[in-house]
């Protein structure tokens, strides 16, 4: 049954945000992508920092099964880069500002990824996840579990 796998793969993300400025003179800064994407950021960039002052490491498993399938797992846990500073969205917003909490965590996000290329134009692809809000969003505010799922369909031409 598993003689069918043609590629597997296993990686282990970590990244680490904050400016080159506070790197070097220890004041608040913040890394300003010009162009952010939440899939850089997992499949569920939605639920937890964007791509400002935050550290993240990301194992993920993705098999590539019969039928033009692949399946993906991936874990993310998050912390805040700078105390003094809050939690952002994607495109930059801060949505959780500092003040309220001097924890690090922001929290964890479990997710499972599923995609058909269902013939060399057709995919489609299906995402669940939920996000477990760490004791820096619980302090801050109402901090409470987030579910999250997708489901897409593109067509290249």
């Amino acid at each position: 049954m598993y003689r069918d796998f043609r590629r597997s793969e296993v990686t282990l993300g970590y990244k680490h945000r904050l400016s080159p400025q506070a790197a070097r003179t220890n004041t608040l800064g913040t890394f300003n992508p010009l162009f952010p994407k939440g899939n850089y950021f997992g499949v569920i960039a939605t639920a937890g920092p964007g791509p400002i002052n935050f550290i993240d490491v990301h194992p993920r498993v993705e098999a590539t099964l019969p039928h033009s399938v692949t399946a993906s797992v991936d874990w993310i846990f998050q912390w805040r880069e700078s105390l003094r500073d809050g939690v952002y969205s994607v495109p930059g917003f801060l949505i959780i500002p500092a003040g309220k909490s001097d924890a690090r965590f922001v929290g964890h996000r479990p997710g499972i990824e599923v995609c058909w290329q269902a013939n060399r134009h057709l995919w489609f692809q299906a995402d669940y996840g939920i996000f477990y809000a760490g004791k820096f969003v619980k302090e801050s505010q109402t901090g409470r579990n987030l579910n999250y799922w997708a489901l897409w369909a593109g067509y290249k031409f």
